[in-house]
């Protein structure tokens, strides 16, 4: 693929900055003004090629700087908004590969949140953890099984939380299926 530049055209970087559809980031040359003790002076500034950093989720930046302060931008964002046309205004730019340094433009693509996710769990890398494998459970699964049987039985779900030492909205969440439905659900199949 042929390396095309273009001026970025995004928040607030400043505009001496170019992007490549390859995910390169440059500054042009430029004269620039400094002053020191002596006078004011032009200075040529060379054409560059940026580096860039990974942030903490993974993800390329490029810091530029304007009127003497840092600015931080995601490199695979600039690329998009560059390259890429956005009619439906998605929100996220996703990497097709999930290489989070691979910025290429032919990897990225706009995406609303719930297609971003989607992408994730369909090829394995967001995985949904259910009951005990939940780092949030605060229950097990045979809490769960005897509170639901308690109540699908007729004991109020007040008291058959009260015996289990489970909240009475816990005990609600579990039998109105918004949590640990795998389990009721399985509990459900046995009866009939």
């Amino acid at each position: 693929m042929k390396e095309i530049w273009k001026l970025i055209d995004y928040k607030n970087v400043p505009s001496i900055y170019e992007v490549s559809n390859l995910g390169g980031i440059r500054r042009v040359g430029h004269k620039l003004k400094t002053k020191n003790q002596f006078g004011l002076f032009d200075t040529e500034r060379k054409e560059k090629i940026m580096g860039s950093c990974k942030n903490t989720q993974g993800y390329l930046m490029f810091r530029p700087q304007r009127n003497n302060k840092k600015q931080v931008h995601l490199i695979h964002r600039i690329v998009a908004t560059a390259f890429i046309p956005n009619p439906e205004g998605k929100p996220c730019v996703n990497h097709k590969d999930f290489n989070k340094s691979n910025n290429c433009v032919s990897n990225l693509e706009w995406v609303t949140y719930r297609e971003n996710t989607l992408h994730a769990t369909q090829n394995g890398v967001l995985v949904s953890y259910k009951g005990r494998e939940s780092n949030l459970a605060k229950y097990t699964e045979e809490e769960v099984k005897k509170v639901y049987t308690m109540c699908k039985s007729g004991v109020s779900q007040s008291k058959a939380g009260g015996i289990m030492g489970i909240p009475r909205s816990t005990v609600g969440s579990i039998m109105q299926k918004v949590s640990w439905k795998h389990i009721t659900d399985l509990i459900d199949k046995e009866v009939h």
